[in-house]
């Protein structure tokens, strides 16, 4: 990644897209996109050394500030949402309260309660080392989503009426608007948007949606942006205390 860090790739500029309800219409951009790989979740020895190494955590706090201004950035400016949202970054082995209840140091995760972005360090560290930037910035970028649908939504709905997985791959199609943008500005690196992909199709569970729909999901924003998302996935009550109840998982 190209910040005072380092994120890229060459895609085509747009696609068809009819209907499908994974997010399929879409194509890959280069060569076949990845698949699960359940190995890829397990930590390696040498996350578990980073994860308490200060000068990698300082490196990795400081691309995670870049990003959550840059994403806010995006959303304010670029894409002309007002939006504003708090985060919090967790400490190894911290336990956190939020408004929504215990947030685990091994997560990421929304809060519309007290309107923040809670991201753990060994989260932060297993994402960047194992992934990569481009892994790293599409997890926050899909945290902020939740803040922009929460904002958008009608707050009036019964929990009954949303449906958390829509809400998830809406999510993910937000962030992949956002790396789009981030290629558009030239600071995606080769290899960067594979690496979301590669993240996103290892994150499928129940309360998301498969590992190939999130990355259909995130290629659907990556090429056609964030108006393309909030046609495909109607959202008539994105309804706050739902979102909320979810923040103990990666949201």
């Amino acid at each position: 990644m190209v910040v005072a860090v380092a994120l890229g790739s060459s895609a085509p500029a747009g696609a068809q897209a009819s209907a499908a309800p994974d997010g399929s219409d879409v194509t890959p951009i280069t060569g076949p996109p990845p698949t699960p790989n359940p190995e890829l979740l397990e930590p390696t020895e040498e996350t578990l050394e980073l994860s308490v190494d200060p000068a990698y955590l300082d490196q990795t706090r400081g691309l995670m500030n870049w990003l959550v201004n840059d994403v806010h950035g995006y959303w304010d400016g670029r894409a002309n949402v007002t939006t504003a949202v708090n985060y919090r970054w967790i400490p190894r082995g911290s336990d956190i309260t939020s408004s929504c209840g215990p947030v685990r140091d091994v997560l990421a995760a929304y809060c519309s309660r007290d309107d923040h972005i809670y991201f753990s360090e060994t989260f932060a560290v297993f994402t960047l080392n194992q992934f990569g930037d481009g892994a790293l910035a599409y997890v926050m970028a899909h945290e902020y989503a939740h803040n922009v649908q929460s904002e958008r939504g009608r707050r009036n709905g019964s929990d009954d009426d949303v449906d958390i997985v829509v809400a998830e791959l809406h999510s993910d199609c937000l962030a992949g608007a956002y790396l789009g943008d981030l290629r558009e500005r030239g600071q995606l690196e080769e290899g960067d948007y594979r690496e979301a992909q590669t993240l996103a199709v290892n994150l499928g569970d129940d309360d998301h949606g498969s590992g190939i729909a999130r990355r259909n999901a995130l290629h659907r924003g990556f090429l056609q942006g964030a108006a393309s998302c909030w046609d495909r996935w109607e959202l008539p009550n994105v309804n706050a205390e739902a979102l909320a109840r979810r923040a103990g998982t990666v949201g």
